[in-house]
């Protein structure tokens, strides 16, 4: 399996922005290309394992496949079926036209039908009752994306309503009726199923790895993350002048901006810099990242925000003082 992190097709990445396939993507499917991307991923795949795609006969996200293993059925949703060839002008379903233009019309066949969140669901299956426990015939929905379905958990379901996730990525989105109210072509854009609702977001590739990154750098593995933001607390806003860059994955970055060279970097370091004061700037960078996603989608309402990394007081802290919105 590969995930949204594979760095290997960091280069056709920018093939596809030279050859103009970048921009048919973002037409159809409003999403901006990177190497975790369906189609170039498959693309990069069908170049070097084409004994592995050619017997693979259908593509399946993460809770996709976990719910084939508990029902049998092959199914997507609108969200997770953006990321492909989905039309989300529309929402009709997979663009054909997407496909060829991309040169990747051979794998359409590994696409999933889609249907709604909230449609039927699927019985579990007798052999799935028998590895987990559960009751056969027990109703497994069809379900969305996790930031999606993080989204309607936090009340978010009208257009307008956004919210914040700090995770292993980062996320910062909202939704609005329909991709033509995009606020930024760096954007991702996922179809909600909801008509022409869309899910505008920009999910920057790493959130709270670059915390654990820096605890194990500076050999403080054994210290709580209580004691680790006290620490960090010891420098002032602004670290001293040091600044932390959080584009720490392999595959480049994705959002503010997007460019497969992007790397984590400092400045502003001197022999008068402090661990405290490097300590601070990665839990400031990675807040100021988050801002620079919310002033892109202009987002002027409370920050209704959600995973682990929001359990930090001094990120939430940060957060609202660099925006002068209320962090809830």
């Amino acid at each position: 399996a590969a995930n949204w992190l594979d760095g290997r097709a960091a280069e056709r990445v920018k093939q596809w922005d030279e050859d103009g396939r970048a921009a048919k993507v973002l037409e159809v499917t409003g999403t901006t290309t990177f190497g975790g991307l369906f189609p170039v991923l498959i693309e990069e795949l069908a170049a070097t394992q084409p004994d592995v795609v050619a017997r693979a006969t259908t593509h399946l996200n993460c809770k996709d496949w976990i719910r084939f293993k508990l029902t049998g059925e092959r199914l997507t949703d609108y969200t997770e079926a953006s990321r492909s060839f989905l039309d989300v002008r529309t929402t009709d379903g997979f663009s054909a036209e997407l496909a060829k233009d991309l040169g990747l019309e051979e794998y359409a066949r590994l696409l999933p039908q889609i249907h709604r969140a909230d449609g039927k669901a699927v019985p579990l299956s007798e052999e799935a009752a028998r590895e987990t426990g559960i009751p056969a015939g027990t109703p497994v929905g069809v379900g969305m994306i996790d930031v999606a379905v993080t989204g309607m958990g936090l009340g978010a379901l009208e257009n307008g309503d956004s919210w914040l996730i700090l995770g292993t990525t980062a996320f910062v989105g909202t939704l609005l009726p329909s991709v033509s109210e995009r606020r930024s072509d760096l954007s991702m854009v996922l179809a909600t199923g909801n008509g022409k609702q869309v899910l505008e977001f920009m999910a920057p590739m790493t959130g709270t790895p670059n915390l654990d990154w820096i605890r194990k750098v500076l050999g403080l593995e054994e210290n709580s993350w209580t004691e680790l933001e006290k620490l960090a607390r010891m420098s002032k806003p602004g670290a001293s002048g040091v600044v932390y860059l959080p584009y720490a994955s392999p595959g480049g970055e994705r959002a503010p901006f997007l460019d497969t060279n992007a790397s984590a970097s400092w400045a502003g370091m001197s022999l008068t810099s402090s661990t405290e004061d490097i300590l601070r700037s990665v839990y400031e960078g990675v807040a100021f990242s988050l801002v620079e996603c919310i002033n892109t989608l202009q987002i002027h309402s409370d920050l209704v925000v959600s995973g682990g990394g929001f359990r930090s007081d001094l990120i939430c802290e940060i957060l609202a003082d660099a925006t002068g919105q209320t962090v809830v």
